[in-house]
This record gives structure tokens, C-alpha cells and sequence, in this order.
């Protein structure tokens, strides 16, 4: 990728971002296009031009739970470095369902909201008795992944506050968080895609997000590939 594609592409992320804020919704002061978190010994050019989307994961590898740690941790400064703390309800929350992450840290059967001030996870919702992880996705090979990733947010509070720009904004977060995701992934040695994500029936029974006073925004399957 040539060196103008390059400045091409964030020109339009940056146009997108600009083009979220009608209606009273203002960027903080503090926000930065160019501040990305550290992707290691790589730039995140290098990175950008190599990423490909795995749909099929090795059952036999999971996500080391601190590079877990590192990868969301990075998610919340990249979020801080363009949007800065702004406005708390258009914030995005990241819940983890996790399959395989090491040490014994996370239960499989819970879904877990991370906390980015303390770098911690908290349980915010269980599978319930006989439900599969088969039966918790449109796209069955994604149960295969390490962990499935989602941003949620409080949309009927943006709504009510911002009108319906609101809910374009906090598609434009969720997707450059998700996708920033992604990119540090690759870093840590893993891969993967953004999806649809985890059905609303399971959202709702599991974990109470309902699809309006909290929605699920984006996805991203995490692991090794197949």
C-alpha cells in the first residue's frame, strides 16, 4: 500500500468520525487521530496491510489471558485517544465471552464486562443450563473462537439525548474499536474477524442487553486460525 493510499484511507476515517457530531454531539478537546497505542516493534501501517479475516479457529489454541488483558486495555486508550472521556452516554462497554483463555482465569459459561480502569473483568451474565454455544451464533464457526468480543451501548439513552445521529456515532466507535481490535491482535500473535456477533435472544436471556437500553454494536471473533 502506497504511502497516498494510506493517507487516502485515514482521510475518510477522518471524515467519518467528523461527519458523526450533528446535533450537539461535540469531540473532546483532548481527542488525536494519530495517537495510537503501541502495536509492539511493528507500526500499525505494517500491520494494516497484512490483516486478512480467519473464520475458522483451531479448538486446539487459545488467547493468553493477560495478551486478553493487553488487547482490550489498548482497546480503551485507542478509544480515549480519539473521543477522549466524552460524553458517558455515548460510551461502549466490552463484554467478552470466552472459550479458551488461559490459566483457568475466565469461566467458559459466563460472559465477562472488562473494566478498563482496573484492567479487570467483571461477571456480568451466565449461560444458562443446556444452552450451547452452537445455539448462541447465526455463524456456527465462530464458536470455535478463543473468545467472541462485542461492544454494547446504552443506545435508547443516545437516542434520547441525540436523536437518531446518535446511533450512527456509536456505530463509527464500535466499528474503529473493533477493528482496532483486530489490528492489535495481530500483534499479540492471533487472529481473526469482526461478525455479526451473538444473537439478541442470547443477549437478553444471558445478560440482559435487550437490543435498546443496551445493544450490541459490534463484534469481533478472537484465536489461531484453523
Amino acid at each position: 500500500m502506497s504511502d497516498h493510499e494510506l493517507l487516502g484511507q485515514r482521510e475518510i476515517v477522518q471524515k467519518l468520525v467528523a461527519d458523526a457530531f450533528p446535533r450537539g454531539i461535540q469531540r473532546d478537546a483532548r481527542s488525536n487521530m494519530g495517537a495510537f497505542p503501541s502495536m509492539g516493534a511493528e507500526m500499525v501501517e505494517d500491520i494494516f496491510q497484512r490483516r486478512s479475516s480467519v473464520r475458522f479457529f483451531n479448538r486446539d489454541d487459545g488467547v493468553d489471558f493477560n495478551d486478553l488483558k493487553i488487547l482490550l486495555s489498548d482497546v480503551a486508550l485507542f478509544e480515549e485517544s480519539i473521543w477522549g472521556g466524552g460524553d458517558p452516554r455515548l460510551q461502549l462497554r466490552a463484554y467478552v465471552f470466552p472459550e479458551r483463555i488461559s490459566a483457568g482465569h475466565m469461566d467458559s459459561r459466563c460472559v465477562y464486562e472488562f473494566v478498563a480502569d482496573s484492567a479487570t473483568f467483571a461477571s456480568v451474565g451466565r449461560l444458562r443450563s443446556g444452552m450451547t454455544k452452537e445455539s448462541m451464533v447465526l455463524q456456527k464457526e465462530f464458536v470455535d473462537a478463543a473468545a467472541i468480543l462485542i461492544w454494547v451501548a446504552g443506545l435508547a439513552d443516545a437516542v434520547d439525548d441525540y436523536g437518531s445521529c446518535a446511533y450512527k456515532e456509536l456505530l463509527i466507535r464500535s466499528g474503529a474499536l473493533a477493528h482496532f481490535a483486530w489490528l492489535k491482535s495481530l500483534s499479540l500473535g492471533y487472529e481473526g474477524t469482526v461478525f455479526a456477533g451473538i444473537l439478541p435472544k442470547v443477549l437478553r436471556q444471558v445478560c440482559g442487553i435487550d437490543g435498546y437500553r443496551k445493544n450490541q454494536m459490534f463484534a469481533f471473533a478472537l484465536g489461531k486460525r484453523a
